[in-house]
């Protein structure tokens, strides 16, 4: 797998304890963002429920969802600080835009 990948990212506050987290789909890995915004448009109910169940299984909270769309990120930084790092950013939801 390529160290920099287009995917699916959501940035979200965690209720109960109103910690922020940046989530990423890194199953999901186009080529191009055209791509990634085609696929995000037209699954962005069940990537946004997907998330919410996430949260609730992963961290035992509900999380607002402040901001979602598609990141161009550098895997390799993983094992270094612990998550990918975003390189750049194209936000195709936030809550005034829902």
């Amino acid at each position: 797998m390529e160290p920099i990948i287009i995917t699916i990212y959501a940035l979200a506050t965690l209720l109960a304890t109103d910690t922020h987290k940046e989530f990423y789909a890194q199953q999901f890995s186009f080529k191009t963002k055209d791509e990634c915004v085609e696929y995000y448009t037209n699954n962005q109910a069940d990537l946004l429920n997907g998330l919410m169940e996430y949260a609730k299984q992963a961290h035992n909270d509900q999380v607002r969802i402040k901001e979602a769309g598609c990141a161009l990120i550098d895997i390799s930084k993983i094992p270094v600080i612990g998550k990918p790092e975003m390189i750049s950013k194209f936000p195709i939801y936030t809550p005034t835009s829902a």
